[in-house]
């Protein structure tokens, strides 16, 4: 399972096995790596390994009976060996699994038997989710407000720039302030909160000095995760 499996960053809620009898072995339980890093590529497994240490020096003594694993992981591989520790030798059983999908995931409840008896460790809970996950857009729709089709050189005029159904502080005005083409004078008024809170989002003075086309062209700028499509803008300049 190579091909498009998501990066995936584990949280655990419960670390540690809990014995359904008091005489069976202690069972601890880890899950490494806790939250892993995404893959530089797609096509990179994703595992984590859910790993038993059970109280029991001799490895052939112990049986682990595990549960039925959700769909949405894979056991690739399963190690059982010996460990020395302060407390003495003790049995370890790693399961490696990959995981090809985000969500909450339970891995119900290992049975470990030892002569010692019976020890249940679980269920245990987990939280697997993309760190990259897909991000919502909002696109607010602009428009010029009634913008004049015809202006005389020289003429001061006022062009303000809405969003319907938005009207965000930021980004601010200067963020949507388009080149200034030649020919003209063209500066951005100062906005009131009043007028952003109004769905204000760029009010500009226009200056023009000469008879021609005032033109601005249609952009796409972004911000966080708000996308403006500014549109175009026409208007013709006459003589005095």
């Amino acid at each position: 399972m190579k091909k498009n499996i998501l990066a995936l960053l584990i949280i655990i809620f419960i670390f540690s096995g809990i014995g359904a009898q008091e005489d069976g072995p202690a069972v601890s339980v880890t899950i490494n790596p806790a939250r892993p890093a995404a893959p530089p590529v797609v096509d990179t497994d994703n595992h984590f390994t859910f790993t038993l240490v059970i109280n029991h020096p001799f490895l052939e003594e112990v049986t682990v009976t595990e549960p039925i694993f959700p769909l949405s992981i894979t056991l690739n591989q399963l190690i059982k060996h010996p460990r020395s520790s302060p407390e003495g030798v003790q049995t370890v059983v790693e399961y490696r699994f990959t995981s090809a999908d985000s969500g909450r995931v339970t891995l119900n409840a290992f049975i470990v038997e030892t002569p010692e008896g019976i020890t249940e460790a679980g269920p245990f809970h987990l939280n697997i989710r993309n760190p990259n996950p897909v991000q919502t857009i909002i696109t607010p729709r602009l428009f010029w407000d009634s913008p004049p089709n015809q202006v005389t050189a020289g003429e001061r005029i006022t062009l303000t720039l809405r969003a319907a159904d938005w009207n965000s502080p930021q980004p601010p005005p200067a963020f949507f302030m388009p080149e200034v083409p030649q020919g003209v004078i063209l500066s951005a008024q100062r906005l009131s909160a009043e007028g952003r809170e109004g769905g204000i989002v760029l009010q500009l003075t226009l200056i023009p000095l000469a008879p021609g086309d005032f033109s601005l062209p249609a952009r796409t700028l972004e911000h966080e995760n708000t996308r403006f499509n500014m549109p175009a803008m026409r208007i013709r300049v006459i003589g005095r």
